[in-house]
């Protein structure tokens, strides 16, 4: 998954929502006296989000299953700490904020394994600690439960295939990837599966392990994928 021609694309393509929900949570953060602290930027991709995390000034690790993804996140932030893992949550807090940008507890493979991912969340997170995260939701009935999009750049080209199954509440996007390398160019296809969510169901979870929660519609102006949505969640300061 994100493999080093889709990665490049990712990287080119669609850095902005990235950058720009993690200055959304920046400000958030410091609007509530969090100016510096150890931040978790979860699924950080090629590290977009993670510089501006450290910018700021917090101390930030970015983890990512992609070695791609990472490969380029050290080369955007020199002095950042990244690791390649599967897994959403570490055990090395107390975290301050723990960040999910960009669907990525989607390609979670149960519900249980979100579940658990909060759970952990608030485990290792500070009181008063935040967590943002996103998901991305099934559409409705009477909406298109197939499509196709793409994007075009300099020496790159890429064009996706989404298909929802109602019954299971999952989306399978297939990718076809364009990419110029030494005046050639090649095609590659990578095709990536993920689980949908109800904001109803990940609210109650989210609230049923001691969160405060907002849901949002995107991170401050930037509206996020179609029918997505943004939760804020806070951990107490107390646990009375």
């Amino acid at each position: 998954m994100y493999r080093n021609d889709l990665t490049y694309i990712h990287d080119q393509g669609y850095l902005l929502p990235a950058k720009e929900a993690a200055s959304f949570i920046v400000e958030l953060l410091q609007a509530k006296g969090l100016r510096t602290g150890r931040t978790l930027d979860t699924g950080c991709g090629s590290g977009h989000s993670t510089a501006v995390f450290a910018k700021a000034g917090y101390t930030v690790i970015g983890i990512d299953r992609s070695p791609a993804m990472i490969r380029l996140a050290r080369r955007r932030v020199p002095r950042g700490t990244f690791k390649i893992s599967s897994r959403l949550t570490h055990a090395e807090g107390p975290w301050d904020a723990i960040v999910v940008i960009g669907e990525v507890v989607n390609y979670l493979p149960s519900r249980q394994a979100l579940q658990e991912m909060i759970r952990r969340t608030f485990e290792t997170l500070r009181p008063g600690g935040y967590l943002a995260l996103d998901i991305r939701t099934p559409p409705p009935p009477d909406a298109p439960q197939e499509w196709t999009n793409g994007q075009t750049g300099r020496d790159w080209a890429v064009i996706a295939t989404s298909s929802v199954e109602p019954a299971q509440q999952h989306l399978t996007r297939t990718i076809t990837t364009f990419r110029k390398v030494r005046a050639q160019w090649r095609r590659g296809k990578e095709i990536h599966r993920q689980r949908l969510y109800h904001p109803v169901e990940v609210l109650h979870w989210l609230r049923s392990e001691g969160f405060r929660v907002q849901m949002r519609c995107g991170y401050g102006q930037t509206q996020i994928f179609p029918g997505g949505k943004v939760f804020i969640a806070r951990k107490p300061l107390s646990e009375k």
